[in-house]
């Protein structure tokens, strides 16, 4: 088994009760974490026994959906080489559920359904919540019905570079043993390599249409205050023409929508009738789209 020491960052994330049936991941503790290699790098990222990938599980429940994209949060990257080829790979994994329950827990993640590659400059990392989020969208919608992993690779990054994920505190996951790695030439549970049970901050963007969503150009969305409470700001980078804006929750159900005449770049949202949790915005416009994490808590 590995060796780790843990580094504590005081950010606020929701509090989800996640269960076998549903979508979200157990942040349920107000700290998130790093958890540091002694020989380098991390638990959740690039670190000095080779690991190639870092993956977190999912299930559709209680219905197929599709899958445009991705969020994830960073709370570590190291640049040395300022090489400007140096990329992730986001994957979309098919899922092997049998591995659960199935010792040597190896054969979980199988093929690739779909991936997009981001350049190692476009990833966020902060001390600060809002400013850690990185998200990418996939060409195509991806349509999901059974188990399957969300998981960042590290293959195409220089050499000298170095990322990680944040993660939630040990033992503080609500499913036991849904983060994964490659390492040692196989896939394994994080549970079982580091004896860690903590869930990955990287999140599935989601669509309960099967038919998808037409995927348009993206405009970078910022949530303020976040975490927010009665109200939320958000502010555009560029203006959005006609815009819809939609608040999803972790399961894909729309909770909010509201619609924009004018060419806008900044809205004020009522969020007091939303529970406390991780929610999706997403602002739909003629020629141009914006999608960001929100998080309420009362």
């Amino acid at each position: 088994m590995k060796f780790k020491l843990l580094i504590a960052a005081l950010l606020l994330f929701s509090e989800i009760n996640a269960q076998i049936a549903n979508d979200t991941i157990g942040f349920t503790d107000k700290t998130d974490t790093l958890y540091a290699s002694p020989n380098g790098g991390y638990v959740s990222g690039k670190n000095g026994y080779g690991d190639r990938e870092k993956l977190q599980v999912y299930f559709p429940a209680p219905k197929p959906y599709s899958i445009i994209g991705c969020l994830f949060l960073t709370g570590y990257k190291s640049s040395p080489s300022t090489n400007p080829n140096s990329k992730a790979c986001i994957k979309v994994k098919r899922f092997d559920a049998t591995s659960i329950t199935t010792a040597p827990f190896s054969v979980g993640p199988k093929e690739t359904k779909d991936s997009v590659f981001i350049n190692f400059n476009n990833i966020n990392t902060s001390s600060n919540l809002e400013n850690s989020i990185t998200s990418v969208l996939y060409a195509n919608p991806i349509l999901v019905n059974t188990g399957y992993t969300i998981g960042i690779n590290f293959d195409s990054l220089a050499v000298e570079d170095s990322l990680a994920l944040y993660t939630t505190k040990d033992d503080s996951a609500s499913i036991y043993g849904r983060s994964w790695e490659f390492w040692n030439n196989r896939y394994q549970r994080i549970a079982d390599t580091w004896g860690l049970n903590v869930d990955l901050g990287i999140f599935p963007i989601i669509d309960t249409l099967l038919t998808g969503i037409k995927i348009l150009p993206t405009v970078k969305a910022s949530i303020f205050p976040l975490p927010a409470n009665d109200y939320i700001t958000i502010s555009l980078q560029e203006s959005i023409e006609n815009a819809s804006i939609l608040i999803l929750d972790m399961q894909g159900r729309l909770v909010f929508s509201q619609d924009y005449l004018q060419n806008e770049s900044v809205f004020q949202i009522n969020t007091s009738s939303l529970s406390s949790g991780k929610y999706i915005i997403r602002i739909n416009g003629i020629e141009k789209m914006a999608v960001a994490p929100l998080i309420i808590m009362h």
